[in-house]
């Protein structure tokens, strides 16, 4: 994972979370990265492709999993196909702790997908530090909209990267405590899927996007085995039904 110093962007967010305790906070720089030697830039945006923006709301979570133990063996279960990514989608949004966050609003068209932020956390937490970072991203205005991820086909993605390391503790001999979450490419693609575009003609000639885009997670084919199974079976139920009613009216007329 690179992190990199972005130069001044107009369209960069202020500080989201104001400092905790004095002197014991540590900076969270997270969202998309820009590395102008290779002239790449990374963006969000849903399964479609599109990134988020003002007219097309989305979400970004800095956060981390306070079990991790349990986040892998859930994984595996999703890698393995042994739960939907309904399900495991679901489970991440039970268990995810945010850290910081924003939406996209702040982005227009010009700028779509990107968005650079940063924030103060605790850096004495014992909650967090040491946890391993994700990115969670899903269609949505805020960390509250995900309150109503229930059933129906919802937009996820859930990315990381081994150079993150872990959440920093505080340490007085440095006086930045930056800890970088800004990536320009994920090793690990949890949920979603990664894309290369050609963003020459939008940004700036030459220029190439790593866009992270969400997935539609649904429920699993065995859900549906079953929805189309109870449909065949009223089918044929109404058949036989019909078929009962045509024979008894045949009967009756040869009687008379």
């Amino acid at each position: 994972m690179k992190t990199h110093q972005l130069f001044s962007l107009s369209f960069a967010l202020g500080v989201l979370f104001a400092p905790v305790v004095s002197g014991q906070t540590v900076d969270l720089d997270y969202g998309s990265g820009l590395d102008s030697g290779t002239s790449t830039i990374v963006r969000f945006g849903d399964s479609a492709g599109n990134g988020f923006s003002q007219s097309n709301s989305g979400y970004i979570s800095a956060g981390y999993f306070a079990d991790e133990s349990a986040f892998t063996s859930k994984r595996n279960e999703f890698d393995t196909a042994a739960i939907s990514s309904l399900d495991f989608a679901s489970w991440v949004f039970d268990n995810f702790t945010e850290v910081a966050g924003s939406n996209f609003d702040s982005i227009t068209t010009a700028n779509v997908g990107y968005l650079t932020v940063s924030g103060d956390y605790d850096g004495t937490s014992g909650g967090m530090v040491g946890k391993v970072p994700y990115h969670l991203t899903f269609k949505g205005l805020d960390w509250a909209t995900r309150a109503s991820f229930d059933k129906d086909v919802h937009e996820v993605g859930l990315f990381s990267d081994s150079g993150a390391g872990t959440y920093s503790a505080f340490d007085a001999a440095s006086p930045t405590n930056i800890f970088g979450m800004r990536s320009l490419t994920y090793d690990s693609v949890i949920l979603g899927t990664p894309d290369v575009v050609d963003i020459s003609a939008s940004f700036a000639p030459g220029w190439s996007g790593n866009y992270y885009n969400t997935q539609a997670v649904v429920p699993e084919p065995s859900t549906y085995a079953m929805m189309l199974g109870a449909a065949a079976f009223g089918f044929v139920y109404y058949k036989r039904r019909i078929k009962g009613k045509k024979t008894e009216e045949e009967a009756k007329k040869e009687e008379a």
